[in-house]
């Protein structure tokens, strides 16, 4: 009889031990809860897009560097950060937008607090040591957002939401680990007053270029090539550093193959102009074209993607005043 009863503590002991959560740890949540957030669930939580500008003056390869710090709201301790070493390392250029980003939040190294009620998000370009390190006096801090809150449900301002100032000099957006990554970036695209074809949005999943300097051209042309405007970028000048990154802001200007030197731009002579759009690159020479659509189509500011297939997109910035 003592045996049998034994063996049955002995197998709800293992019940227990596989389908009852554990004190003090067990695994992270998919969605944190608050209002009270511990660090351990603060640290579930990816960055999806990130849009970083900082005073780079006096910084010798004027790239940015930045880390981003989740901070208790109630005592302005900071516990957990993104940075170089969790995936902020494709940031190469000042007031671009990066989207799919998928960088996980750590712990801050020797903090000192292990729950947060409410928290604050700290955009810091580092001059010292990077995450997990903590921000330092020879840091700058960019910005540092208002409170934000999750409920017992794990909705609120924290998660799936844009975080940024008024002016949009800086943006965050996280998700949760139940969550998937947005496909379009949650940033306001300015309409441009001038008539000039330059590219805002980006996005491709082949070939792998991370780690290499890879250089493109895109070709916007009709089928005659009476009309042919291009663009030469590469990944050192343009911030274009990694596949399956969303890149946003980019700015990058074609100019008119035709009358050599000119920009291009859309002109009542050749809005209705049947194009298509390709992108070359310089690791596998591979082409990705789009659909053909009208030159007026590409900047007409309908928030359509022009796509490569099933391997990325590109959007042009919207032209506010069209012939």
């Amino acid at each position: 009889m003592k045996l049998s009863i034994k063996i049955t503590s002995y197998f709800l002991l293992l019940i227990s031990y596989f389908l009852l959560p554990s004190c003090g740890g067990g695994n992270s949540p998919a969605v944190p809860v608050g209002p009270d957030l511990s660090v351990s669930e603060l640290t579930t939580i990816r960055l999806d897009q990130l849009k970083f500008a900082a005073d780079l003056t006096y910084d010798k390869d004027k790239v940015p560097n930045p880390v981003i710090y989740i901070r208790c709201a109630d005592s302005d301790i900071d516990v957990a950060c993104v940075g170089e070493h969790q995936g902020l390392d494709i940031i190469k250029k000042n007031g671009l937008v990066y989207g799919k980003i998928d960088a996980t939040f750590v712990p801050v190294a020797n903090a000192t607090k292990d729950k947060c009620f409410d928290v604050k998000l700290v955009f810091v370009q580092k001059n010292s040591d990077n995450c997990p390190s903590g921000i330092t006096s020879d840091d700058t801090i960019v910005w540092t957002s208002p409170a934000l809150t999750l409920d017992e449900n794990g909705v609120g301002s924290l998660l799936k939401n844009k975080i940024a100032p008024d002016d949009e000099s800086v943006m965050a957006y996280l998700v949760s680990q139940a969550n998937s990554l947005a496909d379009d970036l949650f940033i306001t695209t300015p309409q441009q007053t001038d008539d000039v074809v330059r590219i805002d949005r980006l996005y491709f999943t082949t070939p792998s270029i991370a780690g290499a300097n890879a250089s493109f051209k895109l070709i916007i042309k009709n089928s005659d090539e009476t009309f042919r405007c291009e663009a030469d970028f590469d990944s050192n000048t343009s911030g274009v550093v990694k596949e399956g990154i969303v890149y946003g802001n980019l700015g990058i200007e074609l100019s008119d193959m035709i009358t050599a030197g000119n920009k291009c731009t859309v002109t009542a002579d050749n809005r209705s102009t049947s194009v298509t759009v390709s992108l070359v690159n310089s690791i596998d020479g591979a082409n990705l074209t789009t659909d053909t659509k009208t030159l007026i189509d590409l900047v007409d500011n309908d928030g359509v993607d022009e796509k490569f297939g099933d391997s990325g997109y590109i959007r042009f910035f919207p032209i506010q005043n069209i012939q």
